[in-house]
């Protein structure tokens, strides 16, 4: 079967995972009598692509909102649960890979002190890959207080690796106050997408807080604003 296998869903990890699925299903088939040449017939193989091509991913895993317009470019709003540094370094990077004309924008809100403090360094290269980064404070844990770490510390850390590479990096203690700055950059007002990204913006929300409020209320104005893309 020489066709390629197709997954809407962006990332490396997401791929290594459809193929341990596609494992696991062959050794219960097997388990259950199914023959090597049965289960990887071209029949068999059509099914498994069909399936991984429509597999659109969980909520809030790189879960896709929406398109709409901004300033006349498009604009695709992404929301995902990654919080810890490695996850959103992966998830990021898949995006860049998946999205490569897209301007990406990272919106990220830190979930509990002692993991920012403890991953603090990792957190710092984890958005390397974004175009931009919005930073929040720290979304606490009723299980813990505030430590020497804070959401501004983490965005000085990420500002002065960012601004570096010439990208932009911005922080609001709440995510609703970054409404205007995130319709700023998505518009290409500023540091936006411009003419080197022809295929507009891509604006991501990542964590385990509620900064996914920021994402639904741009995508929500900017609907208002100037409707869905292909209206």
């Amino acid at each position: 079967f020489d066709s390629p296998f197709f997954l809407p869903v962006p990332g490396k990890h997401i791929a290594l995972n459809a193929a341990c699925a596609i494992a696991v299903n062959f050794v219960l088939a097997r388990d259950s009598g199914v023959t090597s040449g049965e289960f990887f017939s071209a029949e068999n193989a059509r099914r498994i692509q069909g399936g991984l091509a429509r597999f659109t991913g969980a909520k809030r895993r790189s879960e896709i909102l929406g398109e709409v317009r901004a300033g006349g470019s498009p604009v695709l709003f992404i929301d995902d649960y990654g919080h810890h540094p490695t996850a959103i370094a992966k998830t990021l990077a898949g995006y860049r890979e998946f999205y490569p004309r897209r301007f990406l924008i990272a919106d990220f809100m830190s979930h509990t002190y002692s993991r920012t403090g403890a991953l603090f360094g990792d957190f710092v290269t984890a958005f390397d890959t974004a175009d931009a980064v919005i930073l929040h404070k720290i979304y606490a844990s009723a299980r813990e207080r505030a430590g020497d770490v804070s959401g501004r510390s983490l965005f000085e850390g990420v500002k002065k690796r960012l601004e570096a590479q010439g990208k932009g990096v911005y922080y609001f203690d709440e995510p609703l106050d970054a409404l205007d700055c995130a319709e700023a950059l998505v518009s290409g007002k500023g540091c936006g997408p411009g003419t080197a990204f022809p295929e507009g913006a891509l604006f991501v929300t990542m964590g385990a807080g509620d900064n996914w409020k920021l994402g639904d209320a741009l995508l929500g104005r900017l609907k208002a604003k100037e409707g869905p893309c292909g209206a």
